[in-house]
């Protein structure tokens, strides 16, 4: 604290400077005078460090952090250099904490991404009194996009797909690092889902860390399966290390039970047309039938007991598709896992509802029971899609996949670095 009552000293955090004089505005905002105390540059054209001064720059705002809600402006001349070895050319000063446009600290930028989380560009710029157009230019000049494999050496990566317009055919897939958990990053955002758009980025990843990979996990998109294969070339790596994801193998027999439902409650309104009590009965069972049991109500329970007192067949279903989700669910080993899917189909083979996974497991068996080995799944992967989908509304739709691309990357990558969580 300062010797004067009601005022404070305050850290800039900004070095070569000496603040001169402090002034605020008509508005509230703070002017700080300053002088730079540089006594060399780096020569714009040699990169030589140069110490002959040669005058300043004309004066130079620049924004920095706000104070107490007050927007602080510093205003400086940059003392110039000459460089000798460049026949008397000149450089001005450019500390290491001035943006590229020299009208920002990178603080502020910083400030300003930190902002813009769960946030618009519009609602931002009108908070910090910016225009939305600097805002955007501190996004395009602080998120970067690239994915650093020798940097980052992820162990477990995800691919999973989402739709960026709703009815429109247009899809991107999310390449995420769920190396760490609780700390999922999106690796890259690629256009397109087929196995030729895919290919560019799995080319992109080097051998060293392709094969150290422990697990890659995926949906049954037969685009996913066969751009991998592709590109791992080893049919034993392949069946090692690619695993189709326990969640999507629920929601194929879930998808599947659940249309077996839709067609026997059609022959049930059509047998008991006219009847009140049995069409109550069959009235206010799709949520229940859709959850677990263990998630229902005692109402719910006795409204689905009502309906597989109707139709048997539809109850084991319902059984089987519950044994199955209960087998992935237990700390079955990969060769007991395998067992008791085996026996699983023995039962289930009967009906139809399943007849469309049976296949798929046959085909892609050794995949699917990657599950019981590495206990990894694109769970996380599923929660992003969530968040991606509320990005996407936040920016109202985005035509331009680069703009979609960076607000992903500060929303969930850049999250962990400017907002991080306090253990």
């Amino acid at each position: 604290m300062s010797k004067n009552k009601g005022m404070f000293l305050i850290d800039l955090n900004l070095s070569d400077i000496k603040v001169k004089k402090v002034t605020l505005d008509a508005t509230g905002d703070y002017h700080l005078d300053i002088t730079c105390l540089a006594k060399s540059a780096v020569c714009s054209k040699c990169g030589k460090t140069i110490t002959q001064a040669f005058g300043y720059c004309k004066e130079t705002v620049v924004e920095h952090l706000p104070i107490l809600e007050r927007r602080v402006f510093l205003h400086v001349k940059w003392p110039r250099f000459k460089c000798d070895s460049c026949d008397g050319s000149t450089t001005s000063f450019h500390p290491d904490w001035l943006n590229e446009t020299g009208t920002k600290t990178l603080e502020f930028e910083r400030y300003v991404l930190k902002s813009l989380i769960n946030s618009t560009i519009k609602d931002v710029a009108c908070r910090l009194n910016l225009t939305e157009e600097i805002i955007e230019g501190i996004v395009n000049r602080r998120v970067s996009t690239e994915y650093d494999f020798s940097r980052e050496n992820p162990t477990v990566i995800g691919l999973d797909e989402v739709a960026l317009r709703k009815g429109h055919n247009q899809y991107l897939t999310i390449v995420t690092d769920l190396s760490e958990q609780g700390r999922t990053k999106i690796i890259a955002v690629i256009k397109g889902r087929k196995g030729e758009e895919l290919k560019p980025f799995l080319d992109s990843i080097p051998d060293t860390v392709l094969y150290r990979l422990e697990s890659i996990c995926v949906d049954m998109g037969a685009s996913y399966l066969s751009a991998l294969k592709e590109r791992i070339k080893s049919d034993h790596f392949f069946n090692y290390v690619v695993t189709i994801d326990r969640f999507h193998v629920a929601k194929l027999v879930g998808e599947q039970v659940d249309k077996e439902r839709k067609n026997l409650i059609r022959e049930l309104k059509k047998n008991y047309e006219g009847d009140d009590q049995k069409l109550a009965e069959i009235k206010g069972t799709m949520w229940p039938f859709r959850h677990h049991p263990g998630a229902l109500s005692d109402y719910e329970h006795q409204k689905l007991n009502g309906l597989f007192e109707l139709s048997p067949s539809l109850k084991t279903c319902y059984e089987l598709r519950e044994s199955l989700y209960q087998i992935f669910e237990s700390h079955h080993s990969r060769s007991s896992g395998k067992e008791a899917i085996k026996e699983w189909i023995e039962q289930a083979k009967e009906y139809k509802a399943f007849t469309r996974f049976i296949k798929t497991y046959r085909t892609h068996e050794e995949n699917i029971l990657n599950y019981f080995t590495h206990r990894r799944t694109s769970g996380p992967v599923e929660g992003m899609n969530n968040k991606i989908k509320v990005v996407k509304r936040r920016g109202f739709g985005f035509r331009n996949i680069g703009n979609f691309t960076r607000r992903l990357f500060l929303d969930i990558n850049y999250r962990l670095e400017l907002m991080p969580v306090l253990v």
